[in-house]
């Protein structure tokens, strides 16, 4: 899946407040939450209470906001992009996604963009790369 990172993984703010939208979004594979700042794709991932809430809570610190339910382009085209990947008709993502973590982190998730559609990497391969 490739993905565009945030160019310089900072985060837009409006009038020096972070924005955080999230909306849901039904796939085949179930429910999935998707969060958006106004710089791009902050979270997404299968609605589990628990886990749900405490990534929500994360990216509030992290962003210094609070979620706020709604939609903005960025979760509009994640949502026309997943609906196009689960019918078959798109390989790759264009989408930009807001993943500050530590430079550890940040490098693993550069290295998952990096496995080509349809393949698959064991943890091992994975950490050699």
């Amino acid at each position: 899946m490739a993905l565009t990172p945030s160019q310089d993984n900072t985060v837009l703010r409006s009038r020096d407040r972070t924005v955080m939208r999230t909306a849901e979004i039904n796939t085949p594979l179930g429910t999935m939450l998707a969060g958006a700042t106004d710089h791009g794709i902050c979270l997404l991932e299968f609605v589990d209470s628990e886990r749900t809430e405490k990534q929500l809570r994360r990216l509030a610190r992290l962003f210094q906001t609070e979620a706020s339910t709604g939609r903005n382009p960025h979760i509009d085209a994640l949502s026309f992009q997943l609906k196009e990947y689960f019918s078959g008709a798109r390989r790759e993502f264009d989408l930009v996604v807001v993943a500050p973590g530590t430079r550890f982190q940040e490098a693993v998730w550069r290295g998952l963009r990096t496995i080509p559609y349809g393949e698959t990497v064991s943890y091992q391969e994975e950490a050699e790369m």
